[in-house]
């Protein structure tokens, strides 16, 4: 039953409504009774599928400029199965892109949260973190308790991402020109 609401669930494009039950499946796939363990693998299968189409779909209309259209299937695909930390990137940078940086900011937090040693996810954390911190500094009367949290945030961020990868220029120059400010 699990199973079959689930499905009916994700074909209506309810799909955070439908992770539980699939994830309930999906997380017995070694349990004892065999009808689980054949639910679980049709949940799992089920679960690729769905997230494959969207996620590819959203990578279509991210390399067509329709960004609107690409983080609907970001979106969808970060909820049939929030495991993925690509889905998060990927709607991340959408959000950016439309110039949304707290939305951004969100989805780069959950595809850390989801994958801590990723350094694309903490990448792409410090460039949305720059571009909150600039739009922060072109305010009129800009913050400076809030700006001054935002670059301790960003400072934290660049140092993982150059202590991951200390050969990266542009993390490097980034974290120059806040030392410099």
């Amino acid at each position: 039953a699990r199973y079959f609401g689930a499905w009916c669930l994700a074909e209506m494009g309810r799909y955070d409504e439908a992770w539980p039950s699939f994830k309930w499946l999906i997380d017995r796939k070694n349990d004892k009774d065999k009808k689980i363990q054949k639910h679980a693998k049709w949940a799992q299968e089920r679960v690729q599928s769905y997230f494959a189409k969207h996620f590819n779909d959203g990578v279509k209309f991210l390399n067509e400029n329709n960004l609107m259209s690409a983080k609907d299937e970001f979106k969808a695909a970060s909820q049939i199965n929030p495991t993925k930390p690509e889905a998060f990137l990927n709607l991340g940078y959408v959000d950016k892109e439309l110039g949304d940086p707290d939305a951004a900011l969100e989805a780069f937090r959950r595809a850390i949260e989801i994958a801590p040693n990723s350094t694309t996810a903490y990448e792409y954390y410090s460039v949305a973190l720059g571009k909150k911190r600039e739009v922060m500094l072109a305010a009129a009367a800009p913050d400076s308790a809030a700006v001054a949290e935002v670059t301790k945030d960003l400072k934290a961020t660049l140092d993982k991402v150059i202590a991951n990868n200390p050969a990266n220029d542009a993390a490097m120059l980034q974290l120059g020109d806040l030392e410099l400010a």
